[in-house]
């Protein structure tokens, strides 16, 4: 049977440090899914800290425009990240998700840097992730932990693991810091991540104390799936030619803009959506970019119009990772990475001053379809297809931007560009 995927996996790590430590941060995490927490035992060997301590089902309310707020995050991050000509993925759902844990640890000017950049309070954010964690769809996981070492004189909070755990679901573990945790960690990376991710730590450092961590998988096949490829011509940034594979079909529902054009398809449950962007001939893709927010975002998608439309989607694979300090640092958060100044009292006590030193970011996707013995008899049909008259045409065959969107809660979980092959 022919199969057409959708393969995304993103880890965050959230580094904190002791005044003058050098230190780094990593993960062990609860799955949340749309039932529950998944059970790690045979993952994580270490002790989990929240063992006696319990929680209660919480009833929250939610605005409604968080979504916009995370899609606007979401380009402040891709604009201060991107370099012109090179491929790229993030997932606002996850960074955001990320620093969100970090702020319930915050007081001070350290949590109102991090409200301002967000565009909404710690708590609202907070309410907001942990309707959207219990409401996901069968086919994405999100993981969530905070590792905090064995030490005399390091103190966490009960306040803030508690409420780490109301509204992350997160699994809290001490550990050693040594080999063993490293490779107990990097195991469970790979278990969680269908084995997409084998590795993500090299080594602990001796002077690191606290890892907090995020990730999102997505895997979903097409609700329509794709025919073989073809092999067509792609314009790269720097105008050169390059040959690519293409997938092509009919789809039903185009966007249209001022200065772009795009499509949406969607995948199983109809859900979740790929949307393609494509800026107008004459409009450059990093002038379109920074052009955007997060309202023009959300309403290009909600606004699509119901029409046929001819596309052609090349087949790719994108591997991203950044360290995000500067990046966050441009967008305001500041004193959370200063060494005497971050407060992070609420989330622990150590003989020096806890900071943070690192967001690292790890990404992958990939996009193809897969059997094509299959998909040579679903294109012969499609071929046979007469185009109607008024058939919109989008082809991605030049720089575009990309995205994978929760059409139920207008939010983007993932968001890139491609420019080059």
């Amino acid at each position: 049977m022919n199969k057409s995927k959708l393969f995304i996996v993103i880890l965050v790590l959230v580094l904190l440090a002791s005044y003058f430590l050098i230190i780094s941060v990593d993960d062990k995490k609860d799955i949340v899914d749309n039932t529950d927490i998944a059970d790690d035992t045979q993952s994580v060997k270490s002790e989990d800290l929240l063992k006696n301590i319990s929680v209660e089902q919480r009833s929250v309310s939610v605005k409604g425009d968080e979504g916009i707020k995370i899609a606007d995050f979401g380009l402040r991050l891709l604009n201060n990240s991107r370099t012109s000509g090179n491929n790229i993925i993030i997932s606002p759902l996850s960074i955001i998700g990320t620093m969100s844990m970090v702020s319930n640890g915050a007081g001070g000017k350290t949590l109102e840097e991090m409200e301002s950049a967000f565009k909404m309070s710690s708590n609202e954010l907070g309410d907001y992730l942990y309707k959207y964690y219990s409401e996901i769809a069968e086919g994405v996981g999100i993981a969530n932990a905070i590792w905090f070492k064995d030490e005399k004189n390091l103190k966490m909070d009960d306040g803030f693991l508690k409420k780490s755990k109301e509204y992350f679901g997160v699994g809290v573990y001490k550990s050693a810091f040594d080999d063993s945790t490293k490779d107990d960690i990097n195991n469970w990376v790979n278990e969680k991540t269908n084995k997409m991710i084998p590795e993500i730590l090299d080594v602990i450092p001796s002077d690191a104390v606290v890892y907090l961590v995020n990730a999102i998988s997505f895997d979903k096949k097409w609700t329509e799936p794709y025919g073989v490829s073809f092999e067509g011509k792609f314009k790269t940034a720097s105008n050169g030619d390059k040959k690519v594979k293409y997938m092509s079909s009919h789809e039903k529902r185009y966007i249209a803009t001022k200065n772009a054009k795009g499509v949406i398809k969607p995948f199983s449950n109809g859900r979740y959506v790929f949307v393609g962007i494509l800026p107008n001939k004459g409009v450059g893709l990093d002038k379109y970019v920074k052009s955007l927010n997060g309202k023009d975002l959300i309403n290009m998608v909600k606004n699509a119009k119901d029409t046929s439309v001819d596309t052609r989607i090349p087949k790719f694979k994108v591997e991203y990772y950044s360290e995000l300090s500067d990046v966050l640092k441009k967008m305001g958060i500041l004193e959370a990475f200063d060494e005497s100044n971050a407060d992070f009292k609420k989330m622990a006590i150590a003989d020096k001053n806890i900071f943070l030193s690192r967001v690292l970011h790890k990404s992958f996707i990939k996009i193809n379809e897969e059997g094509a013995k299959a998909g040579s008899a679903t294109l012969a049909e499609m071929k046979k297809e007469e185009m109607p008259e008024d058939d919109k045409q989008v082809y991605l065959n030049r720089p575009f931007l990309y995205m994978i969107f929760d059409s139920s809660e207008n939010v983007p979980i993932f968001i890139g560009t491609v420019e080059d092959f």
